[in-house]
């Protein structure tokens, strides 16, 4: 498969609104002394991650075709700073990608460009015509949800939280486990993403899943599978940057258009 780095960053940042299926009969909502809990614990995963580096597995699935590739993930806050880089089996380099306050940028390696533009651009028209969120993109990178800024959480049903703005919009939709308040998967309405998470793993007291699934209503999928995970580490620098070519053509990703 030709990897395109539109293909892939979509891949990373688009939705599944389909929640998990149920089929158990639908619990009562929670009560506000559960809500508070459930909300508290998993605002406290995330404050506690001041940096992140995992290794893993990449399965991409979709009308481009399929996928498989490793998967190197740093990431750090204050300011926020994401690489990633995905890599042929075999190690041959596919697409580094780097986010950060100066905006995002997708280098290809098969395709010989570097990609630059904001988050908010369109990536794709017609495929990711959204702004990235924040929380959305941290809570695939963390494998663990990422709250979004919200003013209520109402429990629906069980363990269906919904995270409204003060506006009354559903922020995020997020389904735990019952018995014991794990984060089941996440959903942001307005920008159409949602993940799922699998198999959970403790790393000094931080959770996080080993399988990570997101998904989008077109029907393509990406299935991270971690290898290692290692939280609160020191990350230098020069690992948010990245080495372009000479060769290789700069372009826009809102038009692209080639940049001098």
């Amino acid at each position: 498969m030709t990897i395109k780095p539109l293909a892939v960053v979509s891949a990373f940042l688009l939705l599944s609104t389909c929640a998990p299926s149920v089929t158990a009969p639908p619990r009562p909502p929670l009560t506000p002394t559960d809500i508070q809990a459930a909300v508290g614990a998993i605002s406290s995963q995330d404050k506690t991650t001041r940096t992140l580096f995992s290794m893993g597995h990449i399965h991409v699935n979709g009308r481009q075709g399929e996928l498989e590739a490793n998967l190197v993930i740093a990431a750090a806050k204050n300011p926020d700073r994401i690489k990633i880089e995905i890599t042929h089996p075999w190690g041959r380099p596919l697409v580094h990608i780097l986010m950060d306050t100066s905006g995002l940028r997708v280098l290809s390696f098969t395709e010989k460009r570097l990609y630059m533009g904001q988050p908010g651009d369109p990536v794709l028209p017609g495929v990711l015509d959204i702004p990235v969120k924040r929380e959305v993109l941290w809570s695939i990178i963390r494998a663990y949800p990422v709250l979004p800024p919200y003013h209520q959480v109402v429990s629906e049903a069980g363990s269906r939280l919904v995270f409204l703005t003060r506006e009354g919009e559903k922020a995020a939709v997020m389904h735990m486990d019952p018995e014991g308040f794990i984060p089941q998967s996440i959903i942001f309405p307005a920008q159409e993403t949602g993940v799922v998470y699998k198999d959970f793993q403790t790393e000094k007291e931080t959770i996080f899943a080993r399988e990570t699934v997101v998904g989008d209503k077109e029907g393509n999928t990406l299935t991270i599978d971690l290898k290692a995970m290692a939280f609160n580490e020191p990350i230098p620098k020069a690992i948010f940057t990245l080495r372009v070519p000479a060769d290789f053509t700069k372009m826009r990703f809102s038009d692209e258009r080639k940049v001098p």
